[in-house]
């Protein structure tokens, strides 16, 4: 199976019948299937839809992923995949819900359901508006807790921040601190026995977890940059793109907004990400508004 990670601006941008006509052209052309998250659903979630004028973005969506045996994926569980499997590579992206098991009725049904917070998932404690105030709250802190996150790496690392925030540090310090935020991803590992795995680990074995690791290189390129200039913005929406960094190395398409675009591809190379499948909204739209040929 082959995946198109579908960022909730995209999602959103399904109430223009062109975009949706050149994205379904262009999955089916790709032979891609849409992977989203739980995360993707909360974000697209519009607590005024019933004041909507038009078509509203989350019926345009549900509208449009019926179509297609999509799946949802969770970065927890890939975490916990890469590090059971490690230092084997993860061959194949970890679903927790796959549509393809359902006619296409069915997964309108479900999906709607969730956005109009539908009285059955309810009843089993599944609330958007509930989920999304939850997720707002959250992003509010997000900047300082995750600037906190690194703060304690760097610490255990032993090396201090110069004053303009900007981290000087060597190859193997960096690599021990990124292998420290690779490991917070994952509950309750064995550092020693990961390790022991790593040094044994012969041929063509994984050197890192590669979703763990796009993750956390993005955390440091955030929140201990080498060159304070050169540090991205840092938004309270991170933590949204950050947790869908994890599925990059499983989707043959990557869409992102333009700022995570941008990091991405700086880390590209990195973890070994093929900057042909990233896309963000200018580099993206071009391609679903053109005339088909």
């Amino acid at each position: 199976m082959k995946y198109a990670f579908l960022d909730a601006w995209l999602l959103s941008r399904l109430t223009d019948e062109r975009v949706a006509a050149g994205l379904n052209r262009l999955l089916h052309e790709r032979e891609l299937v849409p992977a989203l998250t739980g995360l993707s659903f909360v974000e697209l979630y519009n607590p005024g839809w019933q004041r909507a004028l038009g078509t509203e973005r989350g019926e345009a969506a549900v509208a449009f992923l019926a179509n297609f045996p999509c799946v949802f994926a969770d970065p927890t569980d890939i975490y916990a995949a890469e590090y059971d499997a490690f230092p084997a590579p993860l061959g194949v992206m970890p679903v927790r819900l796959d549509l393809g098991a359902f006619a296409p009725e069915v997964r309108s049904e479900v999906l709607m359901a969730f956005l109009r917070r539908g009285d059955l998932l309810k009843r089993f404690d599944v609330d958007a508006e509930r989920f999304a105030d939850t997720y707002k709250r959250i992003k509010e802190d997000w900047v300082a807790q995750a600037t906190a996150v690194v703060d304690a790496v760097l610490d255990d690392v032993g090396v201090k921040r110069r004053p303009d925030g900007s981290v000087r540090i060597d190859a193997g310090d960096r690599e021990v601190a990124l292998l420290s935020l690779d490991l917070r991803l994952v509950d309750d590992p064995d550092t020693d026995n990961y390790l022991l795995r790593a040094m044994t680990a012969s041929g063509h074995r994984a050197r890192f977890m590669r979703g763990a690791r796009t993750t956390s290189l993005a955390m440091w390129h955030l929140y201990a940059p080498p060159n304070a200039a050169e540090r991205p913005a840092q938004r309270s929406s991170d933590i949204g793109d950050i947790h869908h960094l994890s599925l990059a190395p499983y989707c043959q398409m990557f869409t992102a907004d333009g700022t995570m675009h941008r990091l991405l591809c700086r880390i590209a190379a990195e973890v070994g990400l093929d900057e042909a499948r990233l896309y963000s909204p200018a580099t993206l739209m071009p391609l679903l508004v053109a005339a088909p040929s």
